[in-house]
């Protein structure tokens, strides 16, 4: 038997199909917070309001499962902290409703504004479902941590292509045994009085940095000052 194709959902109608789902509440809460992030991103590419939104592609049972899915792995295991290596987008262009689209879709971009992207591979890699679940997961955008690795999961997708057809996830606890980054903040002062120098260096201690001194340096035109 031949399927029928699902009709278009709109944004309403994800969100109603999401809040009678029999899922736990924090489940339920973090797929819509996903689903939110995704209309809101289509509505920005497309001008128009979240509530206008349909979701296509997005809005098919598939797409449900996944987000679904992916919260309640997430609420499963409640990690402290969720980290995302720079996403592989792919390059040249996808047919869609909307027609044919260069990669990353705009949607994709518009989700991970400000993430890492490479765009290697020749055919789609994110898809704006699977960047939604990171923009909503994910707390830093970046390299791996340092961290003891306790269990790998992987879950390949059906399509073969270039790369890896795979995702991979990680979980440990963090390492202890390397010193965690700093800030160094400094600035030089060419007129203020031992006294005030002091009280600002307590003052600092005193708000939780790690470290505070002042240092003698020659400034321009040979002016005495110091380093805080």
């Amino acid at each position: 038997a031949i399927q029928a194709p699902e009709p278009p959902r709109s944004y309403p109608d994800i969100v109603s199909i999401v809040e009678h789902a029999s899922v736990p509440e924090p489940v339920k809460q973090r797929s819509l917070n996903t689903f939110r992030l995704l209309a809101e991103a289509e509505a920005a590419v497309h001008g128009l309001a979240v509530e206008q939104v349909h979701l296509h592609e997005v809005g098919m049972t598939d797409a449900l499962v996944d987000v679904v899915g992916s919260s309640a792995a997430i609420e499963h295991f409640q990690p402290s902290l969720i980290y995302c290596s720079a996403v592989a987008t792919g390059t040249g262009s996808v047919h869609t409703d909307d027609g044919e689209l260069p990669l990353p879709a705009p949607a994709v971009a518009e989700l991970l504004r400000g993430a890492p992207l490479h765009g290697v591979g020749k055919s789609e890699l994110v898809t704006p479902t699977g960047a939604a679940i990171l923009r909503a997961a994910c707390n830093v955008f970046g390299e791996l941590p340092s961290m003891t690795v306790e269990h790998i999961g992987y879950g390949a997708g059906s399509r073969d292509s270039d790369r890896p057809n795979v995702l991979r996830v990680l979980i440990g606890e963090e390492s202890t045994d390397q010193l965690d980054a700093a800030t160094l903040i400094e600035t030089n002062i060419d007129d203020s009085t031992p006294e005030a120098l002091a009280f600002v260096l307590e003052r600092l201690l005193e708000a939780g940095a790690l470290d505070a001194w002042a240092a003698p340096i020659v400034m321009k035109k040979g002016r005495p000052a110091v380093t805080l």
